[in-house]
């Protein structure tokens, strides 16, 4: 189960970090470095022409700094609706982590529904090793009652296991 969920989490992860678009929606995304630093440059804009239109006594000047502050506002909205940033460590960690519950809920199903060869993840000598560490070499061997015997002969002992 380990490999398989080793195997899993080291293609989500390469996948999510190289195809954030496939799993991450726009109201997921930050906004990039740039957007910020234009939201800012449009903020510092806007207080500039708040302090106009409160303090002039210009008509049109006012008029002008409203009509801009109105123009700095719409910009401000479609920037922050439109973010360009890429998503966090944090988050592609928590997307991966969302794929492998899926993943550890049941793995063997998991495998044969993403037409994987079981066979792939199975350590056959390692199965066996543990088998025999387990239960002895008597289960592994002897077919028949899996019961390992001990036989002197010539003056050796040799041990015997009966598979039919």
């Amino acid at each position: 189960m380990n490999k398989i969920e080793e195997y899993f989490e080291e293609i989500y992860e390469n996948d999510v970090d190289e195809n954030t678009g496939v799993y991450f929606d726009e109201d997921d995304l930050p906004l990039s470095d740039e957007q910020e630093k234009q939201i800012k440059e449009l903020e510092e804009e806007l207080t500039k022409l708040n302090e106009i239109a409160y303090s002039s006594e210009d008509e049109e000047e006012i008029a002008g700094a409203e009509e801009r502050m109105e123009e700095i506002e719409q910009e401000i909205d479609y920037i922050k609706q439109s973010p360009e940033g890429e998503p966090s460590y944090g988050q592609i960690q928590d997307k991966v982590e969302e794929l492998m519950d899926e993943v550890r809920r049941d793995p063997l199903h998991y495998l044969e529904t993403m037409g994987f060869d079981i066979d792939n993840f199975i350590d056959v000598d390692s199965i066996a090793e543990s088998s025999v560490d387990l239960d002895g070499t008597g289960p592994a061997l002897s077919a028949y009652d899996g019961s390992e015997n001990e036989v002197k002969i010539n003056g050796t002992w040799y041990y015997v296991y009966r598979i039919d």
